[in-house]
């Protein structure tokens, strides 16, 4: 009886270890950016319509980061995101949930394009560690040919998933990572990513203090990287970026060294 019993809570604990990493919500954030495939001879010349966003690994929605449409002959140009995230696949401008998402009118070019994820839902949350997917709709002409969707998977956990997805068609240069805010340094120096950005607001000059960074970008709202540039010192050091030469408005520090991924909000009041 003595043996049973030690199986049975031996059993018990394993389940309830289970349980637990079933259930864990790790902190984290997901940076995922690309080049799309320019097609200048749209419906009108190379402006098209964009959506960007999360799913889970049944394709159930998470939240969007970016919806570009929608007006008149548009509105049924992002179907899939529509329906997906509680529209109509006709009007994907009504009835869809884009909260903290970034929105705006139909794009007028084929820029890099470039998101962040904290790893909440709608409603803030954390969402549970598991398989997610990143996806992304675009359509540049009518008919069912000038249309693309695609999706990219990870894993959001403890762990870092960084990816660099083999180019196609109509995707170049693709990078993919999510960083675990608890993410532990195998170097027991501190080399965790910090940036500090100041003045912020800004009027046009912009100081970066980093360290334990290779790599910084500047992402404006609708996700074109206006800054891509490697650091020369990793350790630390301060960068200078002149914003001047652009509009007032909300800019994402991203700073990298590989492995990690920090992001920095600043504002920009000329």
């Amino acid at each position: 009886m003595k043996k049973n019993s030690s199986i049975k809570k031996i059993g018990i604990l394993a389940m309830s270890v289970i349980a637990l990493n079933s259930y864990a919500q790790t902190p984290g954030t997901l940076s995922f950016e690309y080049s799309p495939t320019a097609h200048p001879n749209g419906y009108d010349g190379s402006k098209n319509t964009l959506a960007i966003w999360i799913q889970k690994a049944d394709d159930s929605f998470v939240k969007t980061r970016v919806r570009y449409c929608c007006g008149g002959s548009t509105n049924d140009h992002l179907p899939v995101w529509a329906v997906n995230a509680g529209g109509f696949a006709s009007f994907a401008n009504f009835n869809t949930d884009v909260t903290d998402a970034t929105t705006g009118a139909t794009l007028p070019d084929f820029q890099l394009r470039s998101i962040n994820w904290d790893g909440t839902d709608v409603n803030g949350n954390v969402v549970p560690d598991g398989t997610y997917k990143v996806s992304v709709e675009s359509t540049w002409n009518h008919g069912a040919t000038n249309h693309i969707i695609r999706s990219f998977t990870f894993t959001k956990g403890t762990s870092i998933d960084n990816q660099t997805p083999a180019n196609d068609a109509e995707f170049n240069n693709v990078s993919l990572i999510w960083t675990p805010s608890t993410t532990n340094s195998i170097d027991e120096t501190n080399t965790s990513l910090e940036v500090v950005a100041y003045p912020n607001p800004s009027n046009g000059m912009l100081n970066i203090k980093y360290n334990n960074a290779t790599s910084i970008k500047i992402v404006n709202m609708i996700g074109e990287v206006i800054v891509n540039d490697n650091l020369i010192n990793e350790n630390n050091g301060t960068y200078t970026a002149d914003l001047s030469a652009y509009a007032n408005g909300i800019y994402n520090i991203i700073i990298s060294n590989g492995d990690q991924v920090t992001t920095k909000k600043i504002t920009l009041n000329k």
